[in-house]
């Protein structure tokens, strides 16, 4: 293999794994922001629930449990 070509070949597989990085903080960054809206969905439909509070807290619960865990879940028991 000559010179050129084998610095070709690394200059390729270098432009891959770049590739693949930008790729993988995308995804990261991505679904982060997914899991923030799933959240603030949840909250919205739990502010807007014209139920029992432990009605809508249990609803609201169940929710956030497809976000991913990263919302707050709320305590449903009345103290």
């Amino acid at each position: 293999m000559t010179d050129s070509r084998r610095l070709i070949m690394v200059l390729c597989k270098f432009l891959a794994c770049v590739v693949l990085v930008f790729s993988a903080l995308y995804l990261s960054n991505s679904a982060s922001g997914s899991q923030s809206t799933c959240c603030n969905q949840c909250l919205q439909r739990f502010n807007n629930c014209d139920a029992h509070f432990v009605v809508c807290c249990q609803i609201y619960n169940t929710c956030i449990q497809q976000c991913g865990g990263a919302c707050t879940p709320l305590k449903c028991i009345l103290d």
